[in-house]
């Protein structure tokens, strides 16, 4: 947790600017990361699972900010999902031929 926007800054040094979209893990998407990324970066990362079964976790929470709102909603969509599906398919398997070259 508390590592999306270095990460961000990290690359934005490197290039001069940064990717229009992250995806990344369950790890990242703290709120207040969220709120410092907003203007840098479109983020895409899973929502947690709720508590209660009958409560949408797609659904922003009242004191939620304008940034976790954005991306709760964001999340929910079939399009983020197709999105984020694609993080799998390569952050995934990059680490599991990183692990195989030990």
């Amino acid at each position: 947790m508390g590592q999306l926007v270095p990460m961000i800054d990290q690359v934005n040094e490197r290039y001069s600017k940064n990717p229009q979209q992250w995806l990344v893990d369950g790890g990242y998407p703290a709120h207040n990361q969220l709120d410092q990324a907003e203007t840098k970066t479109c983020v895409y990362a899973p929502i947690p699972k709720s508590r209660d079964d009958a409560s949408d976790p797609c659904q922003p929470k009242p004191g939620d900010s304008q940034a976790v709102r954005d991306w709760c909603q964001r999340m929910g969509t079939d399009e983020a999902r197709k999105v984020y599906k694609e993080r799998a398919a390569t952050a995934e398997c990059v680490n599991a031929l990183a692990r195989d070259a030990d």
